[in-house]
């Protein structure tokens, strides 16, 4: 009830009440969220909180709610392999659960959310390579889950290639480079949209430009 009460606040821009619902919920289940019942919740209210004090611009706050989200689904997958319940799920009879694919989907879903966070709060900490790694995971991970939009991953994963090239990382350049270069080729996405094919292009231009660099950096 205080998560639900919680959300609401927040979407309602009473962000100080709302924050102090979410707490009251987290503490409600802290000796219990490494259990399926209220892992997902807990991982959701964390992440929320995340966003909270971002918001508020106080990033190392932001990132300790955040890690510890990341901490929670870490410790929570190495120990069992029983998908967490949906909030949904907590409220409803059990005949009507959710299925546990589509449990395990969404648990994998918010965690992608935790580590594209963190890697936009390591960026406003000016933690560059911290920023990258979380960055590359999260593009991984959605490309791996096709849950994505195609203009937006390509950008990002463009932005990720334009970061390895100033450490003169040249091979997680190719990469990042190639796999934009190749997203047309993909039989589920759709490529005739104008941006998608100059993303393309101008990928297939830049990887040219990389490997050269990598053949006279090796040579």
């Amino acid at each position: 009830l205080n998560y639900m009460l919680g959300c609401n606040y927040v979407e309602a821009e009473e962000v100080g009440t709302g924050e102090e619902r979410l707490l009251l919920s987290l503490q409600a289940i802290e000796a219990e969220k490494m259990k399926p019942r209220y892992c997902g919740l807990a991982v959701q209210v964390l992440n929320i909180l995340g966003i909270l004090w971002a918001g508020r611009e106080d990033n190392n706050k932001a990132l300790e709610y955040m890690k510890s989200s990341e901490q929670l689904y870490n410790e929570y997958s190495t120990a069992t392999e029983v998908a967490p319940f949906t909030i949904r799920d907590m409220i409803v009879h059990e005949d009507q659960f959710t299925p546990e694919d589509e449990r395990q989907a969404l648990f994998e879903s918010h965690h992608t959310h935790t580590l594209f966070y963190l890697a936009q709060v390591y960026g406003k900490l000016e933690m560059s390579m911290e920023s990258a790694e979380y960055c590359y995971v999260t593009l991984k991970r959605q490309l791996e889950t096709k849950q994505y939009d195609q203009i937006e991953w390509s950008l990002n994963c463009a932005t990720l290639a334009q970061y390895y090239l100033t450490v003169h990382d040249y091979l997680s350049a190719r990469y990042c480079l190639g796999k934009v270069a190749c997203i047309h080729t993909n039989p589920w996405i759709s490529s005739s949209s104008p941006c998608v094919l100059l993303l393309h292009s101008m990928s297939s231009l830049c990887l040219q430009l990389v490997q050269t660099k990598l053949q006279v950096k090796l040579s």
